[in-house]
């Protein structure tokens, strides 16, 4: 039997797909895609296609998501991939074109409005436009997103936004201190990273108790090198009865330990600057850190 006559026909998918692996006719392989019934095999025979024309056609068309998928990652027109990151109805679709977008106000558009998170957070992490960002971190519905956008904002104006929308947080608070402009003096060109990592953990003989973990990682980065790095993790191994009772469903965060990021950042500062950044800092728990340490200092 001839190598297409196998790819197309032979009735164990696992041999049409080591078949398809070896084919280069491309009017072949253009047919298993479009029209084989496992997924994997089709996605095979369109990560050979060469035909732009045929690869739009089976990114916009085909019923399963994972084939669409696979067309999308050789597509190269931005019109169609547009298109499909706008309006395809599977989450994995839109977002692997999200990554392949270039058009900054059609990335800005999906950052903003696509329903689901992991779509936004592909298309932020592309995202140049500092005021759309800025946006982003005051008002995404999740805060691994915030966090994010936060993360990617060096805009003075939008991080003097920031700093005043944040305030009375700590947390996005303690990112925004890498726009101190007397830090800066003394951790050169640095960024504090904030970033959330949520799991979700089963526990019971069941599994019948369903938690939600957001574990949490900072990081600072002076001159692209790391100079600070801690992950703080959720609480974990508590007896069942008790997340049954205190925990079902609900999601437990990790504390981040500011104190020692704060002595980190303060602990060059001279007794001065101190003293300047406790009393004319805008973020204030940075004035209140300074403070703190400045009153150390003294009881030495």
């Amino acid at each position: 039997m001839k190598l297409a006559d196998i790819a197309k026909n032979d009735e164990d998918p696992g041999v049409r797909l080591k078949a398809v692996m070896k084919l280069e006719d491309q009017a072949v392989l253009t047919d298993i895609a479009k029209n084989d019934g496992f997924w994997y095999v089709a996605s095979a025979a369109v990560m050979k296609l060469e035909d732009q024309t045929v690869l739009a056609d089976i990114a916009e068309h085909h019923i399963e998501s994972g084939v669409r998928e696979a067309a999308v990652l050789k597509l190269e027109d931005q019109a169609v991939l547009t298109g499909i990151a706008k309006n395809d109805k599977m989450r994995n679709v839109r977002e692997a074109a999200v990554l392949k977008l270039e058009d900054q106000a059609v990335i800005a558009d999906i950052a903003v409005h696509d329903e689901e998170e992991d779509v936004r957070k592909a298309a932020l992490e592309k995202l140049e436009n500092q005021a759309v960002l800025a946006e982003i971190a005051i008002n995404d519905g999740t805060e691994s997103n915030r966090l994010a956008a936060l993360n990617r904002i060096d805009d003075t104006d939008q991080l003097a936004r920031l700093c005043t929308y944040y305030k009375n947080n700590v947390k996005y608070s303690t990112i925004l201190m890498s726009s101190d402009p007397i830090l800066k003096k003394y951790h050169n060109n640095f960024k504090i990273y904030i970033e959330m990592e949520v799991s979700k953990q089963r526990y019971g003989k069941d599994g019948l108790v369903w938690l939600i973990l957001s574990d949490y990682s900072v990081n600072i980065i002076s001159n692209g090198a790391e100079i600070f790095s801690r992950r703080y993790l959720a609480e974990r191994g508590k007896p069942v009865e008790w997340f049954k009772r205190y925990s079902m469903g609900k999601s437990h965060e990790a504390g981040i330990v500011y104190d020692e990021i704060y002595e980190f950042l303060l602990s060059p500062v001279g007794e001065s600057d101190l003293r300047e950044i406790a009393d004319t800092s805008i973020i204030p728990v940075l004035r209140e850190a300074a403070a703190i340490r400045l009153g150390n200092l003294r009881d030495r």
